[in-house]
């Protein structure tokens, strides 16, 4: 690519013209040497965002009933690109790949240490079809002998199954999922089964776009309970040893999941933007709650409270749900570019719970409850010889959990603070224009835009130059 913009838009001004006239053209990018870098560098994320557009996932897994055996699949990508080019897809185990076609016809692919490589031969202008056969790898499957969920954040979407894993790069997905009798499985959007012997074939429909770290799906003797709050269906699944306490707690997950949606709506003047809105409660999750557009997760027990919770518990929960719900707009429908700016996210969504709260617990003085949680971890950090800047530099998204970073503690709380300054201003409403996801912009109010010099221009696509927020 040309790094000056002059010479770009005269090479694609010109591009169409000499198409006409006969001529074909194969960009020429030195891919062999971005895959052989493990994981997912910068660069190789770089330029696979300029040369690839239209991704669709069309996923097939057979998750076998016992542990030992491993899941199998099939993937179908496709992508449209302007010019022949070969294409990186990022996979740990390329050699668990045992077949391949590109637009129908068979190839061999390049394997290096964690990425296949479909030549430019085999690729065309427009649109192309590349299909894959696979072994996954369990790492990010979290697989038990009564079920399994996906987790794919930063970037472990390339352990199960052959993907452009950046966040990037939003693709649509369709996912059929094969498991065992007795068990359900959830996804981003809704499902349908049929049963085939002692099996469940489950055919889910399409995705919004998303980032394959959103991407995720969970399989195993669930049970559902659902509820309408506002016009809007929320479920809820959970393991059946939990039944007793989602019981008790049902409502209050209800209604406090439905009063962040509706305030958000509001003041976002965006409709909840992902059809469905289900909720899977997961034992021993990992973190305290994963905001998977359609499908998030929460560790259960962060959820379903005793009959004895506290005050501080109930309003825990509360925060907890909000904050997790913000992300559907910060995060989800708006993504960072790169995870060297997730902590912006992390703020955004915090910023935003701590609004929602405020909107709907009059008792409590949210400022003052903001200072005791916040400023003695923050403070604790400053004074410390581990302080460490709120940006860091990451090159590879391998390395994307070492950051030295912890949103829901330190980082970025003295920014937040700063936003918080301006209240009335902090929280005016973005200005938007355009109906569709991957078009419509907005601009931010004044203090968002200049916090001491430190945000001097925020997007909500999380780049640092754009002087508006950018929704795609």
């Amino acid at each position: 690519g040309y790094a000056d913009p002059e010479a770009r838009a005269c090479h694609a001004s010109i591009l169409p013209t000499l198409r006409r006239l006969g001529y074909r053209f194969c960009v020429i990018t030195d891919w062999g040497a971005l895959a052989a870098e493990s994981g997912v560098s910068r660069e190789l994320a770089r330029r696979r965002a300029a040369a690839f557009s239209g991704l669709r996932y069309h996923l097939r897994l057979a998750i076998p009933a016992l542990l030992e055996h491993p899941v199998t699949g099939e993937v179908t990508i496709r992508c449209q690109t302007d010019e022949p080019t070969d294409v990186v897809l990022d996979f740990t185990s390329p050699q668990r790949v045992t077949g391949v076609l590109a637009n129908g016809r068979p190839v061999e692919p390049v394997r290096t240490a964690e990425h296949l490589v479909v030549p430019a031969s085999a690729i065309r202008h427009g649109d192309n079809v590349i299909e894959m056969t696979f072994t996954a790898n369990d790492d990010a499957l979290n697989r038990q002998a009564d079920g399994l969920y996906s987790l794919f954040v930063p970037a472990r979407a390339r352990t199960a199954f052959p993907c452009f894993d950046q966040p990037d790069l939003k693709a649509r997905f369709s996912l059929e999922l094969n498991i065992p009798g007795g068990w359900q499985a959830v996804s981003n959007a809704p499902g349908t089964q049929a049963a085939v012997a002692d099996r469940v074939h489950v055919r889910f429909a399409e995705t919004a776009p998303l980032p394959t770290y959103l991407f995720a799906f969970v399989a195993g003797p669930l049970l559902e309970s659902s509820g309408i709050r506002h016009g809007r269906t929320y479920r809820i699944w959970y393991r059946p040893s939990d039944a007793a306490r989602v019981a008790v707690n049902l409502d209050a997950m209800l209604d406090t999941h439905a009063a962040a949606v509706t305030w958000l709506e509001a003041f976002t003047e965006i409709p909840y933007p992902f059809g469905q809105f289900d909720i899977v409660l997961i034992p021993s999750f990992q973190f305290s709650g994963m905001e998977h557009p359609g499908a998030i997760y929460y560790h259960a027990d962060r959820l379903l409270l005793g009959p004895s919770a506290t005050r501080d518990e109930a309003r825990n929960r509360a925060t907890l749900i909000a904050h997790e719900t913000a992300h559907i707009w910060f995060g989800d429908f708006v993504t960072m570019r790169w995870f060297d700016e997730v902590w912006l996210k992390e703020v955004f969504a915090n910023a935003m719970a701590d609004k929602i709260l405020a909107a709907h617990d009059r008792e409590e003085d949210q400022a003052l409850r903001f200072f005791l949680a916040m400023y003695p971890a923050a403070y604790a950090v400053d004074r410390s010889g581990g302080a460490h800047p709120i940006a860091q530099p990451l090159e590879n998204l391998a390395d994307a959990g070492r950051l030295r970073c912890s949103a829901d503690a330190e980082c970025g709380w003295h920014r937040r603070d700063r936003l918080r300054g301006d209240r009335e201003a902090l929280y005016e409403r973005p200005r938007c224009r355009g109906s569709d996801v991957n078009h419509a912009r907005c601009s931010i109010p004044g203090p968002l835009r200049d916090t001491s010099g430190a945000m001097e221009s925020i997007s909500l696509h999380f780049t640092k130059t754009a002087k508006r927020l950018i929704f795609k």
